[in-house]
């Protein structure tokens, strides 16, 4: 396949620094005593052992050192799985040290009966769904659709991951997506489609409008639909940038063939209540 037009993006976009001979800081750090322990060792026997000797001794901790510091397995540094294998428990833990804790959050709950207030940075929603969140700035969150990645073209796929950075690199505010899936409700549609079916004049139109509603019925009840949500929310200093913001969000999703539309305060709320807790609130509802 061509790679003519792609747009590069990183692949670890929390890589650090490389600062002296393509190392990092923490890199450098840890080679740094081993070239020290190598001088010692070759400033100390290099008088009494012959140089073929004394040079395999000073190699050796400089060897190590540099295997660690620049060896990865996964991605991963092999001197952070080091140090993640020493706080590592050699055996496994006592049993009944759950349980100890789950009374003793028991207990303390029993003490203290009262539910607290969960205090958060939002301020007040604004009926056009704005978000105060009041020393830390506004926010808007923005319903978008989605497109199918992998049914697109070459072409197209580049047009789509460039239209993409020109947002992420274009804005000045902070953003965030979230997607959850949530239970669709099509108890009203289906009893829309009896009703129809039953004042419809033909039969057989009739019966296969009932015999539809009846698999629809039959499908959620076995399998359940998942309705996914794909919520941006853009956090800015100030309401107009955060306004601004949500308006290029929305640009972005047209111009990529998704739909998108600004939340307001009923919205918002639904959102966060359905995060908040996603098994007691009602799926969403299709007529």
């Amino acid at each position: 396949m061509s790679t003519a037009g792609h747009v590069p993006v990183p692949a670890d976009i929390d890589i650090q620094d490389r600062v002296l001979f393509g190392l990092t800081v923490r890199q450098l750090l840890m080679l740094a005593p081993s070239g020290l322990a190598a001088a010692l060792v070759w400033q100390s026997l290099s008088s009494l052992l012959p140089l073929e000797l004394v040079m395999p001794l000073a190699c050796i901790p400089v060897a190590l050192s540099a295997a660690v510091a620049i060896g990865r397995v996964d991605g991963i540094g092999l001197d952070r799985l080091f140090a993640a294998a020493a706080v590592m428990p050699r055996r496994p833990m006592a049993a009944g040290r759950g349980a100890a804790l789950g009374i003793q959050l028991e207990r303390r709950a029993a003490s203290n009966p009262e539910a607290g207030v969960l205090t958060g940075p939002v301020r007040r929603v604004a009926d056009d769904g704005l978000i105060d969140l009041g020393a830390a700035g506004f926010a808007r969150a923005v319903d978008v659709g989605s497109v199918n990645f992998d049914l697109l073209g070459p072409a197209e796929q580049t047009s789509l991951v460039a239209a993409l950075a020109r947002l992420c690199y274009g804005l000045d505010a902070h953003l965030q997506v979230v997607v959850a899936t949530r239970p669709v409700d099509l108890s009203g549609y289906i009893d829309a489609l009896d009703e129809r079916a039953t004042a419809h004049p033909n039969t057989a139109v009739a019966t296969s409008a009932r015999a539809h509603a009846h698999w629809l019925a039959g499908l959620v009840r076995v399998q359940g639909l998942l309705d996914r949500q794909i919520t941006v929310v853009v956090t800015a200093h100030s309401a107009e940038a955060a306004e601004r913001a949500a308006g290029a969000v929305c640009d972005f999703a047209a111009s990529i063939g998704a739909g998108a539309a600004l939340l307001d305060r009923a919205g918002v709320c639904e959102r966060v209540r359905a995060g908040v807790d996603p098994f007691g609130t009602p799926g969403r509802r299709i007529a």
